[in-house]
């Protein structure tokens, strides 16, 4: 598929100009060889721990990236949006198998390539080999930078995080947000015991800061805000 068809697949223009912008000097040949992707919220696109076959670039909705053996519970350590490349990463690091599971956190729309043409052809482009180089560089940049900082957060400053976090894996319903996540994972997260987030919920929902919905934690828009008063917003590349 060549890369000015892909205009009406991308979530925006800017998307579109930095898609265009990467595959500048790409050859017809490597065009011919891209494919669109329509990924069903839930579809698992990259497993961990298995041989990566195919770099994805993200044109439209949200991914997820799941670390499942760091903790008894799948940790979605970070997100990705338009327009970001997945499947690559081992590539660079000399992986053989993929550090992660990604996937689809909404509706996505991907451009896909092997992985085989992907390495040769930009092996040998240094436009887009910047590009990329760059961007990895970035995305790992402010991963570091975030888990510096949440090191030396108080267990509430770190709960307000994830359930922040949370609220931007789901979609909101009549102004506000249900979340799933159970509080032992949150306490798995956070570092802390299930006693301290029994009593970090207990105290937020005191200060109206949460709602508790037959047990599940609930957040209005206006409860969002407030939280988001208290801490700086989460980077998008936890």
């Amino acid at each position: 598929m060549k890369i000015k068809d892909c205009r009406a697949h991308c979530a925006s223009r800017e998307i579109f100009s930095l898609l265009a912008h990467f595959f500048k000097q790409c050859p017809s040949l490597v065009e011919d060889c891209l494919n669109i992707n329509r990924i069903p919220k839930g579809k698992v696109l990259i497993h961990s721990n298995m041989p990566p076959h195919t770099v994805y670039f993200l044109l439209k909705g949200k991914l997820e990236i799941l670390d499942e053996d760091a903790t008894e519970f799948p940790l979605c350590f970070s997100e990705a949006a338009p327009f970001e490349i997945i499947g690559d990463y081992e590539m660079f690091s000399d992986g053989k198998y993929s550090a992660a599971t990604v996937i689809a956190g909404t509706d996505c729309v991907c451009l896909s390539l092997p992985s085989g043409i992907y390495r040769t052809w930009i092996s040998s482009d240094a436009h887009a080999l910047f590009l990329r180089t760059r961007m990895l560089a970035k995305q790992l940049s402010a991963q570091v930078n975030f888990e510096r900082r949440f090191l030396y957060m108080d267990y509430e400053t770190r709960c307000l995080h994830l359930l922040l976090a949370e609220c931007r894996r789901h979609e909101s319903v009549n102004g506000s947000v249900r979340l799933p996540v159970k509080r032992e994972e949150l306490a798995v997260r956070a570092g802390c015991s299930l006693r301290t987030v029994n009593r970090i919920i207990e105290t937020l929902k005191n200060r109206n800061l949460i709602t508790l919905c037959q047990g599940k934690i609930q957040l209005t828009d206006s409860q969002q805000k407030a939280l988001l008063s208290i801490v700086n917003p989460l980077p998008s590349a936890y």
